[in-house]
């Protein structure tokens, strides 16, 4: 699992409803400037196997898409969406 984005509360995990052999990674940061510095470690995460970029991508669209991309956005049906050009 991981935690993409920030948190207004500490999180609180039932442990024992949870599966077996799971790593928890909890990556945050409410600045750009902050997001940038984090992109570095997304990135060697990323490389070690430890994420999977696709994993993020909820949506693709093709730019000439962008209409239905942005009523999916506000349907609150995106996590995090590729245009392609």
């Amino acid at each position: 699992m991981c935690v993409y984005g920030v948190m207004s509360k500490s999180p609180q995990l039932e442990l024992s409803k949870a599966p077996y052999n799971f790593n928890l990674y909890m990556h945050q940061w409410p600045t750009r400037s902050e997001e940038r510095a984090a992109m570095t470690t997304l990135a060697q995460w990323i490389r070690e196997g430890k994420l999977s970029a696709s994993e993020f991508i909820s949506h693709r669209f093709k730019i000439e898409e962008i209409h239905d991309a942005y009523e999916a956005i506000k349907r609150n049906e995106v996590i995090k969406t590729v245009l392609s050009f």
